[in-house]
């Protein structure tokens, strides 16, 4: 079964087309600090990492508020590499961060019209400053 290895948030994201597998990262980030919500984000990048992947998959992504209100979802099928292991960067524009809090990624295996959940992650924490 596939298995989230990791996500990470940052401000952009890319696959590497000259080293295969890399992906070039800008600005990675586990915490928002802001002095004021809501804040706009004009570009968000996900970039996940799946690993034990034993066939060509469908995946589905959704990203939740601290509230745990969706705020947005899709289907993917990740860049294979060898050993079963996927990567897939997933761009987001324009994205409200409305809250303070746990903002949050839920993984799904879909299968036909059967969708499995894999696994749910903290995709950031977004907070006032110290």
């Amino acid at each position: 079964m596939a298995k989230l290895k990791s996500a990470i948030a940052a401000h952009k994201a890319k696959m590497n087309t000259h080293v295969p597998g890399s992906i070039d990262i800008l600005g990675a980030f586990d915490s928002m600090i802001q002095p004021m919500f809501p804040h706009p984000m004009l570009n968000l990048a996900i970039i996940l990492t799946i690993e034990e992947i034993t066939k060509p998959t469908t995946f589905e992504v959704r990203v939740n508020a601290p509230n745990e209100q969706l705020i947005t979802k899709g289907e993917f099928v990740p860049v294979m590499g060898p050993f079963g292991v996927g990567k897939k960067v997933i761009d987001l524009e324009k994205i409200m961060i409305k809250d303070r809090g746990v903002y949050t990624l839920e993984l799904f295996e879909k299968d036909g019209d059967k969708v499995k959940f894999l696994s749910s992650t903290i995709l950031f924490i977004a907070d006032d400053p110290p």
